[in-house]
């Protein structure tokens, strides 16, 4: 019996020094994992198809769960891999750190946290759905998580966003930041856009499939309220109903250029934007762009309708002088590329 009982102890030693405790900085964040129980919804176990509410896939986790499951008063690496969402916004959560070890997690609810200030866990490529809004968050890198279908970052300050590598994307909610340009075009699952009050000038949802504003997807009336728009570029089959819906919330469609074409007028890696410089503008005809250096590249003109007008090959310059006297007034499109592929486009008034 003796050898038994030390033999029991042994084993039990033996498990919990393998058992390898969570460290979190923010005692905040610890308290509310240690709280999480089948009777809240804290943390949730599982994943499942169930046409949930907060998942435009309708997937969700099949049950609230605790996560400190053997009540030691700590999480292990081992607890925290059994838990697939967790909803533990507006806790006073200060840092996130210790969250990397939740490596199945698919649905994260941060929000409402106005002293967390940065986002980084690249461990978490499992993630779906993110929730970060009203947050110190002002900035985030999104393509450690490729399957990432739903974001909600409204209200955050935030001055750009990058959705490149999430071609999964279904759901963008990014309300009431400071957006300048939005690019969709390697986003073709987008159904659900959500960007009033930005500083959105620049539009680009051309990517091969039409998804906004058809008869099956449900877009409030004035999602893209409050945006500066000069430029869109789209597919031809979605002219119709994103013009419907500008004209439903103001925007004066003659100020806005609509690009159908092959190859889209916009592209967000701007290079050198802050030195790049087209003036007068507005002009009477005669502009000088400015380059940041000597390069090489091609400049065109595209008009209202997202037709080239004009272009115009650079050699090993850093200023370029040109003529559009002959064209009519009105609003036009500069769009500047040079030899390393990199794309400026500047909005030209002529009067």
């Amino acid at each position: 019996m003796k050898q038994l009982y030390i033999t029991a102890i042994a084993l039990f030693l033996i498990s919990t020094s393998n058992a390898q405790v969570i460290n979190f900085t923010c005692q905040n964040l610890k308290n509310v994992l240690l709280s999480a129980n089948p009777n809240i919804n804290k943390a949730g176990t599982g994943w499942a198809q169930q046409n949930n509410l907060y998942n435009s896939t309708g997937f969700a986790s099949t049950a609230y769960a605790t996560v400190d499951t053997n009540n030691n008063g700590e999480i292990e690496v081992s607890e925290a891999q059994q838990i697939t969402s967790l909803w533990i916004g507006s806790q006073g959560i200060t840092s996130l750190d210790g969250l990397e070890y939740f490596v199945n997690l698919k649905h994260l609810n941060i929000a409402q946290s106005p002293n967390l200030s940065a986002f980084n866990l690249p461990t978490l490529s499992q993630l779906e759905v993110l929730f970060c809004f009203n947050t110190g968050i002002t900035s985030l890198d999104l393509a450690p998580y490729p399957l990432l279908n739903d974001l909600y970052v409204m209200n955050n300050g935030m001055t750009s966003i990058n959705l490149s590598a999430n071609p999964l994307m279904r759901l963008l909610q990014c309300r009431d930041n400071q957006l300048t340009s939005l690019d969709l075009s390697n986003n073709p699952n987008m159904i659900y856009l959500y960007m009033k009050n930005n500083n959105i000038s620049t539009l680009n949802i051309k990517n091969g499939a039409q998804q906004l504003f058809t008869g099956n997807v449900y877009m409030l009336p004035d999602a893209w309220a409050n945006n500066p728009l000069t430029a869109i570029c789209l597919d031809s089959n979605e002219l119709q109903n994103v013009q419907s819906h500008l004209t439903s919330n103001n925007y004066n469609l003659s100020s806005i250029v609509f690009d159908t074409t092959a190859t889209c007028m916009l592209n967000t890696s701007g290079f050198g934007i802050s030195t790049i410089r087209v003036s007068p503008n507005p002009s009477s005809g005669i502009i000088e762009i400015t380059m940041p250096e000597i390069s090489s590249g091609t400049i065109k003109v595209f008009n209202m309708l997202g037709s080239l007008v004009q272009q115009f090959d650079y050699v090993n310059q850093d200023k370029f002088l040109t003529d559009l006297s002959a064209f009519q007034k009105g609003f036009y499109l500069i769009n500047i590329t040079n030899q390393k592929q990199q794309t400026y486009t500047q909005k030209l008034i002529l009067k």
